[in-house]
This record gives structure tokens, C-alpha cells and sequence, in this order.
């Protein structure tokens, strides 16, 4: 429970627990009198060293992000199949925004479209306004302001079916992810258990499985962290929309 509650804390650390039996008989006068046990236990506490070994830019105003996921998933597949004992994923930073127009382009212009498109290409709405009508005069007064705030953008508007679908899978892939790290960590017990009982040469071979299994157990923590932070984005998204 203790090891539960420590990486709970998503500390960036990852927090495991070995434990080994040994069995003894104690003896007086050559003969036995008692028989005891003793338990030896380990707790880890592990981190992972990351290293930038490539970086580009995403710009959502001039590039196609299908395209771009592409590229970057074949780079990807190159560095974990030439490099042993590694593994690499693909984290994103924060979104900086930028304006892609400014006064001189929009001088003279009468209406305008509006798109809310989130950076994972799902867009969110459509629509357009004007701030400026031919009953408009040169200054500003009550019917420029009506206007200006005209818009046919509505909430009922928002197509919300793109960003559903990536929820749910980002929900499907954390609970399957959940789901074998449980069932690695049932296996994992089961070999301990044996560990303490089996000969030498049988405990190697168990180790050899857990260690390989724990290996796993570490990958698909690292999986499981990145699809939960999809949910809370796409969730996030869905709530700002």
C-alpha cells in the first residue's frame, strides 16, 4: 500500500517493491526445536534520464497536421528500431500562439470568417461576422457597435464529433494500457512467490521473467502517461468549447 501511495504521487519518480523469503531451523543439542522465516525487501525508487534527439515546430497556419504526426511517427520507428535498450516517444510542448494578420491586411474589409479549429485539426465551429455595413458611416456610433457584434456563430453550431472520437479512444487505448500493466504486476507476484521457494537454478529463470516483465510494467507506464494526458486535453477542449 505504501509503494501504491508513493506513486500516486506522480512525483516523476516510479516506486517498486522486491521481497524474498528465507526459511531457517533452529537447533539445540543437534536437534531441531523451531522453524523460522525472514523476509528481505527492497523498495526502488527509479527515474528515467530523457534527452531531446530531435525537434521540429508544428505551424498549424501553414502545415497539415495529418502530414506532420506522419513524418514524425516514421522518425520515430527509425530511432526505436536501430537503437537497443532505448526507447523513444513523441512529447509535444506548449501551444504559442501567434497573429497571422494584422490592421494593413484587414484595411477596407467589411466581414470576416470565423473558424475555431483546435491544434489537433478538429474544428470546433464556423462562422462569419461583420463590423462594418454599407448603413455604417465614418465613425463610430450604436449601429457600428451592433454590427461589430453580429456573428453567426452559435453553440448549438459546434461540431463536437471529431473531438468525441479521439476521447474515446484515447479512453479505449489508457484502459487496454491499464489492463496489461495489471495483469504484468498479477504475474509478477506469482513469481515472486515462487522465487522463494524454487532452487537455484528455477529462482534464475523466474528472475529473468520478472525483470523482463518489469521492463514492460516501465514502458507501458511511460504509454499509459501520454494517453492520459490526451484525455485531459480532449476533455479540456470539450469544456472550453
Amino acid at each position: 500500500n505504501r509503494v501504491q501511495q508513493l506513486n500516486n504521487q506522480n512525483d516523476g519518480f516510479s516506486y517498486s517493491i522486491n521481497y524474498w523469503m528465507s526459511a531457517y531451523i533452529i537447533s539445540k543439542k543437534n536437534k531441531q526445536t523451531k522453524k523460522a522465516y525472514a523476509y528481505e525487501i527492497h523498495v526502488s525508487k527509479n527515474w528515467n534520464k530523457e534527452e531531446v534527439v530531435y525537434e521540429e515546430v508544428f505551424d498549424s497556419y501553414s502545415m497539415d497536421l495529418n502530414t506532420f504526426r506522419a513524418q514524425l511517427n516514421v522518425r520515430l520507428a527509425e530511432f526505436n528500431e536501430n537503437e537497443d535498450g532505448y526507447t523513444y516517444y513523441i512529447s509535444s510542448g506548449a501551444r504559442n500562439y501567434y497573429q497571422a494578420t494584422d490592421a494593413a491586411k484587414l484595411k477596407g474589409c467589411e466581414s470576416v470568417t470565423i473558424s475555431v479549429t483546435c491544434s489537433d485539426g478538429v474544428t470546433l465551429g464556423q462562422g462569419s461576422t461583420q463590423y462594418k455595413c454599407r448603413k455604417c458611416g465614418s465613425s463610430l456610433n450604436a449601429h457600428t457597435k451592433e454590427c461589430a457584434m453580429q456573428t453567426s456563430v452559435t453553440e448549438n453550431d459546434l461540431d463536437l464529433s471529431e473531438l468525441d472520437a479521439l476521447l474515446n479512444e484515447a479512453n479505449s487505448q489508457a484502459a487496454n494500457i491499464e489492463a496489461q500493466i495489471g495483469a504484468l504486476e498479477n504475474e509478477n507476484a506469482v513469481l515472486l512467490k515462487k522465487i522463494s521457494t524454487a532452487s537455484i537454478e528455477d529462482a534464475a529463470n523466474y528472475r529473468q521473467q520478472y525483470n523482463a516483465n518489469k521492463t514492460r510494467i516501465d514502458r507501458l507506464k511511460g504509454e499509459l502517461a501520454e494517453w492520459k494526458k490526451k484525455q485531459s486535453d480532449y476533455a479540456q477542449a470539450k469544456s472550453d468549447a
